[in-house]
């Protein structure tokens, strides 16, 4: 059996942490207004993140089927589009997901003893 060395559990750790911000992230987006997984691919790639729609579009599902995000579909130009909008459970999860995200933040980017 292979010993895993510093270098898988920093690709582990760095996979966890982009994986839970690009949820907050999606629920961030869900609640200012209804999201379609298009738009998010534009927009995570605006701040240098690539997310194949293999990725993107099971934690979509994933956060419907945990009643965070609600979907309808519609149909855009012909093409059908489906809409994900926030539950108020996704609201509240999102607030105390957030609130322990900046004090995390805000204790590593700004303590200036370590």
């Amino acid at each position: 059996m292979r010993k895993r060395d510093s270098r898988d559990y920093t690709q582990t750790i760095r996979r966890s942490l982009i994986n839970g911000t690009i949820t907050l992230f999606i629920l961030h987006r869900a609640q200012l207004e209804p999201i379609y997984g298009g738009a998010l691919t534009k927009t995570l790639r605006k701040f240098g993140y690539t997310m194949s729609p293999g990725t993107l579009y099971p934690l979509l599902h994933t956060l419907e089927q945990a009643k965070l995000l609600h979907s309808r579909t519609t149909t855009v130009q012909g093409r059908v589009r489906r809409y994900y909008k926030i539950t108020p459970s996704g609201r509240d999860c999102y607030r105390e997901a957030r609130h322990t995200f900046v004090a995390l933040m805000q204790e590593m980017l700004f303590d200036h003893d370590t």
